[in-house]
């Protein structure tokens, strides 16, 4: 696959979603209420023109197979028309084979003390994943163990299983953890997260969400709401396959800085400043009024001087007269 992300191939690709989510009283298997919504979810945005793009012949949907030869009539068909995507999703019962630990994937009829006979084996999905002439694989499984008592949703670490060439496996929870489906939740928490980044988008994400865009927004989710965070395995460059198109609406392009305009004193401001002295002009102002009024202090007391000596003589010319 080239550096380009690109979608897959809506004619020559193909994809089954399994949902098993009701079980046989006598296997001990808890139903799953929110499987079928989840599977009905995923379908409707891969086929969706705006998103997925596939045609609708080639995303196929079981849910609630009967028996292990049912899935066989689905999985097969898949793995031999794929030419560009193989895209298998199970969400379901994942039980570990109690002899050698291997994971297995529980339909109706699934007995959890036969699994190996029951369930359908991993090992099916790995030599299907071998066997198939597509060039991209990806295999997502939202699973659980048999035995919990909560509705659960689990599944094994197989990324090592399942290792061939342009393959990318994601899987709901690590070995050693359980993915939790929350009661009165329309869809598993991992699947709920899936259907959101798939169908609502990734704001300020690309144009096509690719696998490793989608997958780290899901494990966000997952983490900041203290669940399980999903594991993957991917090789080679199936991370650039993207499954859908961002639907997300663009972010607002940046605004433009205002023009500046030289900013004016006030009116007020400009008159304080204008008529405000200088304390050196306030200073030299004082000297000048101290001076002013000792020469004046000195032209009065000269006058009044003069004024005392001229009275005498007039009078005494006044009186030789």
């Amino acid at each position: 696959m080239a550096d380009e992300v690109v979608l897959m191939d809506p004619a020559r690709s193909r994809v089954l979603l399994i949902g098993s989510s009701r079980f046989g009283a006598a296997s001990g298997l808890h139903d799953l209420r929110s499987v079928a919504p989840g599977v009905q979810a995923l379908r409707r945005i891969l086929i969706d023109p705006r998103r997925g793009g596939l045609l609708p012949g080639v995303c196929r949907s079981l849910i609630d197979p009967a028996s292990t030869a049912e899935v066989g009539e689905a999985f097969w068909p898949c793995v031999e028309e794929a030419e560009h995507t193989l895209l298998i999703y199970y969400a379901g019962h994942g039980l570990p084979d109690p002899h050698d630990g291997a994971l297995h994937l529980a339909v109706r009829s699934t007995n959890p003390r036969r699994v190996h006979t029951s369930a359908v084996p991993i090992e099916w999905i790995r030599r299907g994943l071998l066997e198939t002439a597509a060039t991209t694989t990806v295999v997502i499984l939202d699973c659980c163990y048999a035995g919990r008592v909560i509705r659960t949703m689990s599944a094994s670490d197989i990324a090592a299983e399942v290792d061939v060439a342009g393959s990318y496996v994601m899987v709901a929870a690590p070995a050693n953890r359980q993915a939790v489906a929350p009661e009165g939740e329309a869809f598993t928490a991992f699947t709920g997260a899936l259907v959101g980044v798939l169908g609502e988008g990734v704001p300020s994400g690309p144009p096509k969400l690719d696998l490793d865009t989608v997958f780290k927004r899901v494990r966000t989710d997952l983490v900041r709401r203290s669940l399980p965070a999903p594991e993957v395995l991917r090789s080679n460059d199936a991370a650039r396959l993207a499954l859908v198109r961002n639907v997300a609406p663009p972010p607002p392009p940046p605004r433009s800085p205002p023009p500046e305009v030289p900013t004016l004193p006030s009116p007020t401001l400009a008159a304080a400043v204008a008529v405000e002295p200088s304390p050196d002009a306030t200073e030299d102002r004082s000297w000048r009024w101290a001076w002013g009024l000792a020469i004046a202090i000195v032209v009065i007391a000269g006058s009044v001087a003069i004024a005392v000596l001229i009275t005498p003589a007039r009078r005494a010319r006044t009186a030789g007269c």
